[in-house]
């Protein structure tokens, strides 16, 4: 990828859209042991928001009004990568996200009576800026590259002409072991350049992870036993592990803020058996770490309530996808302090609390 001196338009749009996918939030692959959760104190309870309605992902292109019955898989099929090097698939990418947030408190300590009112007020306004849909759409492309080590390229291309964007993701293949999408920084690019392209190629892995094969370890994995009861990591290793970031129009952690401990989810695929020559896997979730807890300046505490995943991916025989689907829902509770421009140029102190619905669908079909 190549950036001007300044980016362009559809460049700095793309970061905006990309980084406010939820997707686009979770991070890293199995963090490894979590630290207990702190204990809690009781709060008031405040009837429960409705969450926002359902995101419908696009149609599968030409799918056949009665879907063909599935054939039992065996005792242990293993799926294997047998697409020669340099082989070239072409897909089309669309993502779609949506947030909604409802207040639950918000107040400042100390602060005169009609204080109270104008702090809501911005708390409001502030929520409500953010609750809007976001889009993506793009060009994928996935490659068989070349080499002992095996790797696939994962490339999107935003937008069309002189102001298309590319970004170039490669993605190591290990069996039964899941593995990220990464970016080869481009060392000719100038400072504030490099920024947005890491900025949109981080963004770009985690929308397109759950999409590609390698992250969770499919290729070579056994896909009898656990894989079929959808066990996940503990047995079958047809998982992967994020982190979620629940956003907060209020605030965000700093440099004199630290996250004590963050929310992490298993995203998990489930190997239904053989469509003609395609193999089908389901998609299911579970909720490893339900709490976030940050400490410092920003005084944080995010509780997951609920978080679903569905859709599914579908394989050819050579083991490239054919198709994929991945819906996630969310619903959060977040409750803390945080620093707020106050009169005459000082800061004050904001008590907040509301609750995070959200969600997004991110499918890949073939084309044409």
């Amino acid at each position: 990828m190549r950036f001007a001196r300044r980016p362009a338009p559809l460049t700095l749009a793309l970061i905006g859209a990309l980084l406010l996918c939820p997707v686009g939030q979770a991070q890293g692959v199995d963090p490894g042991p979590l630290p207990a959760s702190p204990p809690q104190t009781p709060t008031p309870q405040a009837p429960a928001p409705q969450p926002p309605a359902p995101i419908t992902p696009p149609a599968p292109a030409a799918a056949p009004a009665t879907r063909p019955t599935l054939d039992p898989p065996s005792a242990g099929p293993q799926l294997l990568l047998t697409a020669p090097a340099d082989t070239v698939r072409e897909y089309r990418l669309s993502a779609l996200s949506q947030v909604s947030f409802s207040v639950l408190d918000a107040a400042l300590p100390g602060a005169e009576p009609g204080d109270y009112s104008a702090a809501l007020a911005r708390v409001r306004a502030a929520l409500q800026a953010r609750s809007r849909p976001q889009s993506v759409s793009s060009k994928q492309f996935i490659k068989v590259l070349p080499g002992e080590e095996p790797r696939i390229a994962l490339s999107s291309i935003f937008g069309s002409g002189p102001e298309a964007t590319t970004l170039r993701l490669t993605q190591v293949l290990r069996p039964g072991q899941a593995t990220l999408p990464l970016h080869q920084p481009d060392p000719a690019l100038s400072a504030p350049a490099a920024q947005v392209e890491q900025a949109l190629a981080g963004a770009q892995a985690e929308l397109v992870a759950p999409l590609s094969p390698a992250s969770y370890g499919l290729w070579g994995a056994a896909l009898g036993g656990a894989a079929l009861a959808g066990a996940g990591s503990e047995a079958g290793g047809l998982s992967r592990r994020v982190v979620l970031r629940v956003p907060n129009p209020l605030a965000s952690p700093g440099a004199d803020s630290l996250e004590v401990q963050p929310i992490v989810v298993e995203q998990r695929l489930r190997f239904e058996g053989l469509r003609g020559d395609e193999w089908v896997f389901s998609r299911s979730a579970r909720i490893v770490q339900p709490q976030q807890t940050v400490a410092g300046r920003l005084t944080q505490v995010v509780k997951l309530l609920s978080y679903e995943v569905t859709g599914e991916l579908v394989l050819s025989s050579d083991g490239l996808p054919v198709r994929s689907s991945f819906t996630e829902t969310y619903r959060a509770e977040v409750r803390g302090r945080a620093p707020q421009p106050g009169a005459g140029g000082g800061e004050r102190d904001l008590d907040f609390a509301f609750v995070v619905s959200g969600g997004q669908t991110v499918t890949l079909v073939p084309f044409p």
